[in-house]
């Protein structure tokens, strides 16, 4: 699950909320992606890859780690300290169980822009339902 933190989409300042059930791979992404590695489009992606999963902030184990004492919960660590909008709260309080890691992207492709941005990284983070061609 993919949510973006803000309504306007073409502010370079977007975020996303990647949530993820395990971790992918840097060769998996290559693979949904349909790119090579050492080619522009293979760099372009394993930056992507090392964006999220390297450069991001992991808020489960962040507030688990560093912020359960000082926040009421969950929640008000969302709320308060990144001040994210309640519905944006709202949801990720109910993916909080479903998902093992929650990762708070801040684009750094332009490409990523708009709602390409949330269906391309979809296509990246989620698996291929079986049967469907990908």
């Amino acid at each position: 699950m993919i949510l973006a933190t803000t309504e306007d989409p073409s502010t370079y300042r977007q975020t996303f909320l990647v949530c993820l059930r395990g971790p992918v791979s840097r060769g998996a992404f290559l693979q949904r992606a349909k790119a090579r590695a050492g080619t522009y489009a293979g760099d372009l992606i394993c930056q992507l890859h090392q964006a999220i999963f390297e450069h991001s902030v992991e808020l489960k184990s962040d507030y688990s780690t560093y912020f359960a004492r000082e926040y009421d919960g969950f929640g008000s660590y969302l709320s308060r300290l990144f001040t994210f909008d309640d519905h944006i709260v709202e949801q990720l309080l109910a993916a909080y169980n479903t998902y093992r890691f929650i990762y708070r992207y801040q684009r750094t492709l332009y490409f990523l822009e708009g709602a390409y941005g949330i269906d391309f990284l979809t296509k990246l983070i989620e698996p291929a339902k079986k049967g469907s061609q990908q």
